[in-house]
């Protein structure tokens, strides 16, 4: 008897998630066609946010809603499992979308011709450079090494000048 509660439970849950996950992809399709006519650029877009391991997610939903049938204990240990799963490929997958839109429409564009591996690898060239930035506190001689040690990094990896970086970065031309 408790057993089939359990079940029902877990089912019902798995099902609201999924309703959830859907009702985030319907926003996030909705704002995307406002900003965006190219449907390329949308589609671009939509996989900076959601990543490659959106389709997984909505797979692994399912099968935890027919596991939840017969191992109903077994399927909601799991789904306390798909949050931390999101947390760690979250760094992976998405991008700050809100980050993206600031650029300029050339800036965007060279964000998103690139591959979902140097998308990361950008994100994480620019993490380093505002954790140098917060750590330098008020001493501008080392924030001025750590823009130009990222400058360098940017060129380097993604030839990336570093007039397209002040663009994104709102940062003075000249000194």
């Amino acid at each position: 008897m408790t057993e089939d509660a359990i079940s029902a439970t877990v089912i019902l849950y798995g099902l609201l998630y999924l309703m959830i996950e859907f009702i985030f992809r319907w926003i996030a399709i909705d704002l995307i066609h406002s900003k965006y006519s190219n449907k390329s650029d949308m589609q671009r877009v939509y996989y900076s946010i959601y990543g490659k391991h959106n389709n997984q997610q909505t797979i692994l939903n399912i099968v935890l809603i027919f596991l939840a049938l017969f191992l109903p204990k077994i399927a909601l240990f799991l789904y306390l499992a798909i949050p931390i799963r999101s947390f760690l490929t979250i760094n992976d997958d998405r991008t700050d979308f809100k980050e993206v839109e600031k650029m300029p429409s050339q800036g965007i564009k060279t964000y998103l011709d690139m591959s979902g591996k140097d998308r990361v690898d950008f994100q994480k060239m620019i993490q380093r450079y505002r954790r140098q930035v917060h750590l330098s506190g008020s001493n501008q001689a080392l924030k001025e090494k750590a823009w130009n040690d990222f400058v360098q990094e940017s060129k380097k990896s993604f030839n990336i000048s570093e007039d397209q970086l002040k663009n994104w970065f709102n940062r003075p031309r000249y000194r």
